[in-house]
């Protein structure tokens, strides 16, 4: 990545690779201000953190926070992430792929609606756009 990151996102990766109940998690979860549903999965022994009203899930694999997904566009189950402009700044709902790359350089690896770029300690960041090249989804996750 070319450049820094600026924007309330450092504390959600920050908590990627806590495992599930750690204390330093609370910093996020106090962020997103909403209840959760706590789901499991018999799939590679994973959980779930599910903020509905707030367009956020946590994915935990093993016990360990392994990915938070963020759902700009709301879906069936969640309603859309409501707080863009303060997460990254310089990101918000209106955002494509090229204002991304214009904003955070060249990115590591991109494909047919989505860009990725590493972050440190081999975290990442992935963007998802629609067919109309709009922002869906951003992903953090552990590489």
């Amino acid at each position: 990545m070319d450049k820094r990151i600026n924007g309330g996102i450092y504390t959600f990766i920050n908590n990627l690779g806590l495992m599930q109940g750690d204390d330093k998690m609370l910093e996020s979860i106090i962020l997103i201000g909403t209840n959760f549903e706590y789901c499991e999965s018999d799939f590679e022994d994973s959980s779930y953190y599910k903020f509905f009203e707030s367009g956020i899930e946590y994915l935990f694999e093993k016990k360990k926070l392994s990915g938070i997904f963020f759902f700009i566009k709301s879906n069936d189950q969640y309603k859309s992430y409501s707080s863009v402009d303060s997460l990254i700044e310089g990101i918000n709902i209106y955002s494509n792929a090229l204002d991304v790359i214009k904003l955070l350089g060249s990115p590591n690896l991109s494909g047919n609606q989505w860009i990725k770029y590493e972050v440190y300690e081999n975290k990442y960041i992935h963007f998802e756009f629609d067919v109309n090249d709009e922002l869906k989804q951003i992903t953090l996750g552990l590489n």
